[in-house]
């Protein structure tokens, strides 16, 4: 571990539920280094005018870290695609390893307390693909406690537009802030991975 690095920053307590954003006209740019990914300035979600959409965006702490992306991107020389019609809710970036994957993928699904999410396409960002991700055990296990499988994971390889999309805020942003229904998301997802076990 580098020694010049500090991560002791106190982490921000929030009594507030996370905001929920509806966007019509939302821009997918895909990874296209998935080895580098994490300095890929490329990727992201972003508006029509090649904004980042601040609710999708992935930030790390301390401080307010992009992790990739970028601000702003000029979309005037790109060609898109259109998604499919259909319901979605952008999930963010699934990282296969598990601490970034509670902090940085299932914090965005404390909407799974309001709504189904086994009706819902999650489009996601991330260094693979749907299948690679669940070859991992406990992705697999605590998406499909609360509904997902890998028909609902999607994850577009070229410029697409999406043109109604749910982008629900983190509950919970690394070394940043956590907000107190990360923890009641996270209850109801382990009593759901706890149901039909025999603990005896």
């Amino acid at each position: 571990m580098n020694a010049n690095v500090e991560y002791s920053n106190a982490v921000e307590l929030r009594d507030s539920v996370p905001a929920l954003e509806i966007r019509y006209g939302a821009v997918y740019l895909p990874i296209n280094d998935h080895i580098a990914w994490e300095n890929d300035p490329s990727w992201g979600l972003y508006d029509l005018d090649g904004h980042l959409i601040q609710a999708g965006a992935y930030y790390r702490g301390p401080g307010k870290n992009l992790v990739g992306q970028s601000q702003h991107r000029d979309l005037t020389m790109l060609e898109f695609e259109t998604a499919p019609p259909g319901d979605y809710i952008y999930g963010g970036n699934l990282i296969s390893h598990f601490g970034h994957f509670l902090l940085g993928f299932l914090s965005r699904f404390w909407i799974g307390q309001h709504l189904d999410l086994s009706k819902h396409k999650i489009i996601c960002h991330g260094a693979g693909t749907p299948e690679g991700w669940l070859s991992h055990k406990f992705v697999r296990d605590i998406l499909s406690s609360i509904g997902i499988d890998q028909h609902n994971l999607m994850v577009f390889k070229r410029p697409t537009i999406i043109e109604n999309l749910l982008v629900p805020w983190p509950s919970c942003e690394e070394h940043n802030y956590v907000h107190t229904n990360y923890a009641s998301w996270g209850n109801m997802v382990g009593q759901s991975l706890l149901r039909n076990r025999n603990l005896a």
